[in-house]
């Protein structure tokens, strides 16, 4: 098969490519900036010269078009976005890119009738904690977006299903929490894997944001992992479902790092980020067959190590 990859030489879309590349699958990446380091750091050579990079803007309707006959793409997933901070700072732009270039996407998969989309939502759809009641929070719970990122992963969600009901156009988004790993570009997320993983792993002192906040962790290899096993299920149930790692607090997550790392300096900030975190999954193993591989302390130990040997430093163990 033939992939369509938007935003694949971003954080979790290079990790989505490698994983593609190694099941056999034909890769088309398709990105406004090609940053091809990010891949080159998880590729070997051959791999590498197996994926085609296209430049390209999601909002040019015309090329996407035109890139998916050309490469007989049969799926697309698409990752390209505007994050939480920059949608935040852009409003008009961040409706164009997530909202009107999602869009895109599902039109040329409706035009063209592949065989299926995959794209990135979020747990901030659902807003802040304080708005459920329940323990965990069911996959069809509403949504009260809090930001202008969270209204256009909700809107989206709303396009799929119409998408599907008037189209039968097979689609689905996974729902990430704070996914982590080597590779994150931007927002509250980059800044707690800076401060929490990268900076300690290096021997410098981290300062973390928001200290006091729950996060549901889940490393980007999972992410990747549940994305791409999304892309080869046919017409599940629902269009969205809930993806989540461990619940943990960024104190005890710094904890884990100390074990890793007994010469870690790391500050936590008070306070906490609003976002609900506690997800019921159970929807998403029925309907994708997908369980988490990596625990946390899994997760931030091969994130550590990652830094390290990217910086050429010998690994922990």
């Amino acid at each position: 098969m033939a992939y369509l990859v938007t935003g694949g030489t971003g954080f979790i879309g290079s990790y989505i490519v490698r994983q593609l590349i190694q099941q056999g699958e034909r890769v088309i990446v398709f990105d406004l900036s090609p940053a091809s380091q990010s891949l080159e750091q998880l590729l070997t050579p051959t791999e590498m010269a197996k994926v085609r990079i296209i430049q390209g803007d999601i909002l040019d309707f015309p090329h996407l078009i035109r890139t998916v006959q050309e490469f007989e793409v049969d799926r697309i997933i698409h990752m390209a976005t505007l994050m939480m901070q920059a949608s935040a700072a852009n409003p008009s732009l961040a409706v164009k890119v997530n909202c009107e270039g999602t869009n895109n996407l599902f039109e040329v998969a409706r035009i063209l009738r592949l065989k299926k989309i995959v794209w990135a939502s979020s747990a901030a759809v659902f807003g802040g904690r304080r708005k459920h009641p329940e323990e965990y929070l069911p996959n069809d719970a509403p949504h009260y977006p809090a930001n202008v990122y969270s209204a256009c992963k909700s809107f989206n969600e709303n396009m799929a299903e119409y998408y599907f009901a008037a189209y039968g156009l097979d689609s689905n988004a996974p729902r990430f929490g704070h996914v982590y790993g080597l590779g994150q570009r931007g927002g509250l997320s980059a800044s707690w894997n800076e401060e929490l993983v990268i900076k300690p792993a290096l021997g410098r002192p981290g300062r973390v944001p928001l200290g006091d906040s729950v996060l549901n962790w889940l490393y980007v290899e999972d992410a990747a992992r549940v994305t791409v096993m999304a892309s080869k299920v046919t017409k599940p149930n629902v269009r969205a479902f809930n993806v989540g790692g461990d619940l943990c607090s960024l104190r005890d997550a710094a904890g884990y790092v100390r074990e890793l790392l007994p010469d870690a300096n790391i500050t936590l900030e008070p306070g906490s980020a609003w976002a609900a975190s506690n997800l019921d999954t159970k929807l998403t193993e029925g309907e994708i067959g997908f369980k988490p591989q990596w625990s946390i302390k899994e997760g931030l130990r091969e994130a550590v190590n990652a830094v390290r040997k990217l910086y050429k430093l010998p690994p922990i163990s």
